[in-house]
């Protein structure tokens, strides 16, 4: 038997006979996923290492947080979420996720809704008032003394009038209102509303439509959800962990309010790959994803 033959045994049937003494065949079938990524990560056999990888990810999401014998290895379960665990885990490290995850395999619960994991800095900031020139403002006294005050407006102008009624305004009869927000006591500007309100990304003309005949606020939350569902559901084609990244996505849009492409190679988005938006999606869809969120955003 040649040197080379023994190396093969070593490193390629040595690791299954390990597998082969697993009695449980959930733990055995999880042993023999781990060993394959392994050998496929080794070979350079990307294709096959990202399957497997991504299978390993989906049998880990399936087990049940609330049984104690996997709550205690909990640290473990959320390295392994990250995908990019997979690419530079030791041998060592790879048998330990064998060791100590394959014998839990058996209380998979394919029902269980996956749970992401987001490299996400803590912040967190409730303010119940407005900054007006430097003083505090209550934000429910904003609303009142805004409201009262447009609600007013309608004697001496048109253009309050056709809103209240429903009518179309141009956008000089918009730019002849604002002028008369200058008789507030507070300022009346897009950003001001939108913070009173909460309510990100509406216009002008709807919180006007809201005041004076009692539309109700776009919901920017509920608007940009929608509109990403409507995105993944228009394209068929993308896979789990590209709709689970669009789903991160989402999140990001609703926080931020906005996205730029270098954003798209950052953090929370290498959790997913190393690489962020280009390790699972190609240029074009990529492209299109952009052209989405610039769409939305605008």
């Amino acid at each position: 038997m040649s040197a080379n033959d023994i190396d093969y045994l070593r490193v390629e049937i040595s690791p299954l006979m390990r597998a082969a003494k697993i009695e449980d065949i959930a733990e055995m079938q999880w042993a023999l996923d781990v060993l394959t990524l392994s050998n496929a990560r080794r070979w350079g056999n990307d294709q096959l290492f990202e399957a497997k990888r991504d299978s390993c990810i989906d049998k880990i999401k399936q087990l049940p947080m609330t049984l104690q014998k996997i709550k205690q290895h909990e640290e473990l379960i959320i390295e392994c979420i990250r995908p990019t665990f997979w690419d530079d885990a030791s041998e060592n490290k790879l048998d330990q996720v064998i060791h100590d995850l394959g014998p839990l395999m058996k209380h998979k619960d394919p029902s269980k809704a996956a749970f992401r994991i987001l490299d996400l800095k803590d912040s967190v900031r409730i303010r119940t008032w407005l900054d007006i020139g430097g003083k505090p403002v209550p934000k429910s006294a904003y609303q009142e003394i805004v409201t009262q005050f447009i609600t007013g407006l309608a004697e001496q102008s048109a253009a309050v009038r056709k809103i209240r009624d429903g009518q179309m305004v141009t956008a000089q009869e918009i730019e002849e209102l604002v002028l008369l927000f200058e008789g507030c006591e507070h300022p009346i500007s897009v950003d001001n509303l939108r913070e009173a309100w909460g309510a990100k990304r509406v216009k002008l003309e709807e919180f006007l439509a809201y005041i004076l005949r009692g539309e109700d606020l776009p919901d920017w939350e509920t608007k940009v959800k929608g509109e990403f569902e409507q995105f993944i559901q228009a394209n068929s084609t993308f896979n789990t962990r590209q709709i689970e990244m669009l789903n991160t996505l989402c999140t990001y849009v609703i926080d931020n309010e906005t996205v730029a492409k270098p954003a798209l190679v950052a953090a929370p988005f290498t959790q997913f790959d190393r690489r962020g938006f280009p390790g699972v999606f190609k240029m074009d869809q990529i492209n299109e994803i952009l052209s989405f969120t610039e769409a939305l955003t605008a």
